[in-house]
């Protein structure tokens, strides 16, 4: 297995001006016609490829969702992860308010005068706790209500692109 180098040394490869990049996949489906693009730009939140007459912009993820090893280039979509226990009390707590009878009347009530004290309410409680994100999305954290878990950066999901990478 090649030695994994940091997203730092791929700007510092990119910024030579002699890298081209080959997407060989894309959402684990191979790429049946895949062509070499030249790096002709690097920014600290991306690189520029030039496309013929029109460059195109690949933004870097989180370091923690980026692979680089010299030859090769995967990035990653944001993992899932179970909720640790500081966010399992917040949730039982919401819980616990939002499950109250009151609060459930108050619901109902703003559900039929189009008002809004409980979502009001949601976010002032979710904002003051140590988990924010569990209510909007903060620092790349966000609460799946789906699944009842977190999508968090510093864990890696699929692999969403694959790229070759040339000395040109």
């Amino acid at each position: 297995m090649a030695e994994k180098l940091t997203l730092a040394q791929f700007k510092r490869d990119a910024a030579s001006g002699h890298m081209g990049l080959e997407l060989i996949e894309r959402y684990g489906k191979k790429i049946t016609k895949p062509v070499i693009v030249p790096v002709v730009k690097v920014q600290t939140n991306g690189v520029y490829l030039k496309r013929g007459d029109n460059e195109s912009f690949l933004d870097y993820p989180f370091a923690s969702l980026f692979e680089y090893t010299g030859t090769m280039v995967k990035v990653y979509d944001t993992g899932l992860r179970k909720l640790n226990p500081t966010e399992e009390m917040v949730m039982r707590q919401w819980h616990q308010i939002s499950n109250n009878p009151q609060f459930r009347e108050r619901a109902r009530i703003d559900a039929l005068t189009d008002g809004n004290y409980t979502g009001r309410q949601e976010e002032l409680f979710f904002k003051q706790s140590p988990c924010p994100y569990l209510y909007t999305e903060r620092n790349g954290l966000r609460y799946d209500h789906n699944t009842g878990k977190v999508y968090d950066p510093k864990v890696k999901g699929k692999c969403v692109l694959v790229y070759k990478v040339h000395k040109i």
